[in-house]
């Protein structure tokens, strides 16, 4: 009658003998590899920026998201001044859309300038940080020459439909928009190289090359057009 009692015994010293292993040989759990341990990650924080350095980033920062009106204003004093007192509504009429088009096809490759910025702000190595770049510069390039080509064919088709209307007035509104976007397509590989090297730098922490890059390209741009208008507008008479 006794054995039973001296089996549970038996089992009951073993299982405490079990419980008393030293817990270092206990197996460690496993870790995320991208999850860094709390000690690394004060070690490697950064400090939080203050107020000043903010200020100083996002000032440069809110200038160029809203240049593209500011230059489209440019072209519209350029058109609006080298026309003539019968052609000058016309021109600025087809400015509208024609801009619009435009705008609108930057905006479709915004997706470059976060890939740009996202990639480049996660890179920590200099190799890698200017492969980053590189590769976002050639695929802009890329993608600005198809978009000189697509926005040059669809020109015409689409701002018919766009702009609508059968009178002659509009029929001249069209032509005059559509030769503007053939015109500015011209610099879409430009612009979205500049647009992607912009994104790199905003990625460095940089706000004030661009701005400044984008005031020379905008002085550029006005004396050209102010020397001759019909060299960037062939519809203005």
């Amino acid at each position: 009658m006794r054995r039973p009692y001296a089996i549970i015994a038996a089992f009951a010293s073993t299982a405490s003998g079990f419980a008393t292993v030293p817990r270092r040989h206990a197996a460690k759990p496993l870790q995320h590899p991208l999850r860094a341990a709390p000690a690394e990650a004060d070690a490697t924080e950064t400090p939080e920026p203050t107020l000043r350095e903010l200020a100083s980033f996002a000032g440069p920062a809110v200038v160029l998201w809203i240049s593209g009106p500011l230059l489209t204003l440019i072209d519209t004093s350029a058109v609006g001044l080298a026309s003539g007192a019968k052609d000058s509504a016309l021109e600025i009429a087809a400015l509208g859309p024609g801009g619009s088009v435009c705008d609108g096809a930057t905006y479709f490759y915004t997706f470059l300038n976060i890939a740009t910025t996202n990639f480049l702000a996660s890179e920590t190595e200099p190799e890698k940080r200017e492969q980053v770049v590189a590769r976002g510069a050639t695929l802009a390039l890329r993608n600005g020459v198809l978009a000189l080509i697509w926005l040059r064919l669809i020109a015409g088709p689409f701002l018919a439909v766009f702009i609508g209307g059968q009178a002659s007035g509009a029929l001249e509104v069209q032509k005059r928009a559509a030769t503007y976007v053939r015109v500015r397509a011209l610099g879409a590989p430009f612009l979205l190289l500049g647009n992607a090297l912009t994104a790199a730098l905003l990625g460095a922490k940089d706000s004030a090359a661009p701005l400044i890059a984008l005031a020379a390209s905008a002085g550029a741009s006005r004396r050209v057009a102010n020397a001759d208008p019909r060299v960037l507008h062939p519809g203005s008479r």
